[in-house]
């Protein structure tokens, strides 16, 4: 038994059931206070800046921002879908780990959130090109690229239209992440980290075994081809083999000592050598 599983046994009792729920209602509220006042999301975003003055509830309140802020009504449209699915996933993730887990999983995302925009305010100034501020999107994208993993088959119907299985949008969504981290400035490099470093901590042993499983089957197949592709006859003589001419017959032989496969032209031509050489 793992030191993680240990803690599991001893703190489960403690665990937050039902989280994804509260996570949901706590966005739909959010996203209605922000219908009147626009600035009340702003007002719990996670700004490192605004928490070094005495604005701490901002560590807490910034994963309480839902992707989306009110404005057109394809805006409403969307956060209704976006609950939806996000309760869809959270709730798969849930009975996937189990409450302690799935807590753990979520906690770590907040952390790493909350440590990438403290990193990213400690770099130099010049380096800053983009407001650091956090709220919960990445907490999404660590639920997204973990149903995906756990669900890949699943179908959702991209814009209500065109049927799309999760594995492609998990695919999809670690391109825009490798493209972030790769070519997006430094305050959206760290803070795309955090997914990566959220899903390799609890599918990372699961990744490193189908990929291992993965190259064993390639490996086996390559030997199933090999031993296919492999001649069983080969003649001692002209070397022709059954792989080469399927129609051809072989026959075990002795020569010089030894049993070879002697195919029955070479054999024709060799009696008939003999009966020329007698007569």
């Amino acid at each position: 038994m793992s030191l993680f599983d240990t803690i599991e046994r001893r703190l489960q009792r403690f665990a937050a059931q039902r989280l994804t729920l509260a996570l949901c209602i706590a966005w739909t509220i959010c996203f209605l206070f922000s219908i009147n006042n626009q600035a009340f999301s702003e007002s719990l975003a996670l700004h490192p800046d605004a928490v070094l003055t005495g604005e701490w509830w901002r560590l807490f309140t910034f994963i309480l921002i839902p992707m989306i802020q009110p404005g057109t009504l394809i805006s409403y449209i969307f956060m209704f879908f976006l609950i939806q699915f996000y309760y869809l996933m959270g709730t798969t993730l849930e009975h996937h780990f189990g409450a302690f887990r799935y807590n753990c999983y979520l906690g770590l995302c907040w952390i790493l959130s909350i440590a990438a925009a403290f990193i990213a305010q400690a770099l130099p100034p010049e380096l800053i090109t983009t407001p650091i501020t956090e709220s919960s999107g990445w907490i999404f994208v660590a639920i997204l690229v973990g149903f995906a993993w756990i669900q890949p088959n699943f179908q959702i119907l991209l814009m209500l239209i065109i049927p799309v299985k999760m594995k492609w949008v998990g695919l999809l969504s670690w391109a825009g992440i490798g493209f972030l981290i790769a070519a997006g400035p430094i305050p959206l490099k760290i803070s795309a980290c955090v997914p990566v470093i959220v899903f390799l901590t609890f599918f990372g042993k699961d990744l490193l075994f189908r990929l291992r499983n993965k190259q064993r089957r390639v490996q086996q197949k390559a030997v199933a081809i090999k031993v296919e592709r492999q001649a069983f006859h080969e003649c001692a003589i002209c070397h022709i083999t059954d792989r080469q001419d399927p129609e051809r017959s072989f026959r075990v032989s002795q020569q010089d000592g030894q049993s070879v496969d002697i195919c029955q032209v070479c054999l024709d031509q060799r009696k008939a050598a003999q009966q020329n050489d007698d007569s």
